[in-house]
């Protein structure tokens, strides 16, 4: 390839590249919440859920979050 054709390219990656970051505005306050929160959920349960050994429980954490899991 010659280099002509590998500045092309490179300047063309560079343009698509921009583009799709472009105007970009972030996310909400909410969304950016909720995608946080599952690594402290997805703790919380495994903890819970490994002191019960999946058997029928009474803490509320764990059948609120197997209800979260299954729907």
């Amino acid at each position: 390839m010659s280099r002509a054709a590998e500045a092309a390219m490179a300047a063309s990656y560079k343009a698509l590249k921009e583009d799709f970051v472009s105007n970009l505005t972030g996310g909400e306050i909410g969304e950016i919440n909720y995608v946080t929160a599952v690594a402290p959920v997805c703790s919380l349960h495994c903890t819970a859920e490994r002191a019960n050994s999946w058997k029928v429980s009474s803490c509320p954490l764990v059948g609120a979050t197997r209800a979260a899991v299954l729907f």
